[in-house]
């Protein structure tokens, strides 16, 4: 019957140590603390237009690899990064305002950082380094009566399985060079030379010379001068052939008729107030030379009528 009894209390006492080492730890997550893992882990993303640590917890929720996020200002420049390991295992960051957080973390703060407050957290980031981590809940061993202390079962450390960081391809931006656009060159206009306007000469007019009249008193040539001071030049040496005295004009041309070789005659004063005179000359009226300062003459070639 002893027998029989130990048995049946050894047997609970291996079930209530059974039921202690089925416990899981209670591990907390980290929220709020900085960084301080050794090993290198560079950032799996860093979103950018992200004001506030819920915000970057958001970023790391939507995206299936993150485990962790920084948040913080560094040189008054937020900054949100997203790693693919717990927080426990992001690196030491260039700045303490930077703050880790588990992907699990509730109560993320809402808060804007400003300078009074870099991380965001409302609360100086000293206090959050210095806050101790909470202490890990060991199940207490059970109390056996008259059995052997049982060996406790060691739980083998659960393996950690870093994920390496994606790997960036970047693709070489293809540069498309468009082909030289063409240029058409219009052919150039032809420049219709109009033909030259002919030039009609007109022909020259024929001068008729017209026969000397028979009559020289009734025709008169073209030429002839009646009337008029004489108006040849005075280096003309014309002297008259003939001065008959005449007191009138019709009598001085009656000599003139009378007188063969006369082609003019002039009539007039040599003097103011002074007596007629009368001149036949064997030239034109043309030719008379003018007379001197204070003669008053008038020449008439002989064909002229009165």
């Amino acid at each position: 019957m002893h027998s029989f009894t130990s048995t049946i209390i050894f047997a609970s006492g291996l079930v209530s140590l059974a039921s202690a080492a089925a416990l899981p730890l209670e591990v907390r997550s980290t929220c709020g603390s900085i960084p301080s893992g050794t090993a290198t882990h560079n950032p799996l993303a860093q979103p950018t237009g992200i004001n506030t640590a819920s915000a970057c917890q958001a970023s790391c929720e939507a995206n299936s690899s993150c485990q962790a996020f920084c948040f913080g200002t560094v040189n008054n420049e937020i900054e949100c990064k997203l790693f693919a390991v717990p927080a426990a295992q992001v690196p030491a960051q260039s700045s303490n305002n930077l703050l880790v957080f588990d992907k699990a973390c509730t109560s993320v703060p809402n808060v804007v950082p400003t300078a009074s407050d870099p991380t965001g957290a409302n609360e100086p980031v000293a206090e959050k380094a210095n806050t101790p981590e909470p202490k890990t809940s060991v199940a207490p061993k059970p109390k056996t009566t008259g059995l052997p202390k049982p060996k406790p079962s060691v739980l083998p450390k659960p393996k950690t399985t870093e994920l390496s960081p994606p790997k960036t391809t970047e693709l070489p931006p293809k540069t498309t060079e468009l082909p030289p656009a063409k240029t058409t060159e219009l052919p150039k206009s032809k420049t219709t030379e109009l033909p030259k306007s002919k030039t009609t000469e007109l022909p020259k007019s024929k001068t008729t010379e017209l026969a000397k009249p028979q009559s020289t008193e009734h025709l008169l040539a073209a030429r002839n001068q009646c009337g008029g001071a004489p108006i040849g030049p005075s280096a003309n040496k014309v002297a008259p052939i003939s001065t008959p005295g005449s007191s009138t004009l019709k009598a001085c041309r009656a000599f003139a008729k009378a007188s063969p070789s006369c082609k003019s005659f002039e009539f007039g004063t040599l003097t103011p107030r002074g007596p007629p005179v009368c001149r036949l000359f064997a030239v034109p009226a043309a030719k008379v030379p003018a007379p001197p300062k204070g003669q008053s003459l008038v020449v008439y070639d002989i064909a002229c009528p009165l």
